[in-house]
């Protein structure tokens, strides 16, 4: 029966997914900051970092939370209180 499970494993090959090249782009880069490469190694591993990168999709979460967090509107509402240092006071305005 073990063999049927090692020929069973043989056959079906290892995928890397975009999680596992995120994960050794992120690894690359944790271990950068910690010195643990030489000065001649970062030729070699900053290439394979960067060849890694270009598989990653662009992030798209950067664009939303911008979209969401921007406020384009120049209305300012009622309930929001408005600090004014520049009188060199520590009065408050409602707007």
């Amino acid at each position: 029966m073990s063999t049927q499970n090692e020929t069973q494993t043989e056959a079906t090959p290892h995928k890397i997914t975009i999680d596992d090249i995120a994960l050794i782009v992120n690894i690359i880069s944790a271990v950068s900051r910690r010195g643990a490469f030489e000065a001649a190694e970062f030729t070699v591993v900053g290439g394979l970092f960067e060849k890694l990168k270009g598989f990653l999709p662009e992030p798209e979460v950067a664009q939303t939370n911008t979209a969401e967090t921007t406020n384009s509107s120049e209305v300012t509402p009622s309930n929001q209180l408005n600090f004014d240092f520049s009188k060199g006071s520590e009065t408050t305005t409602e707007a």
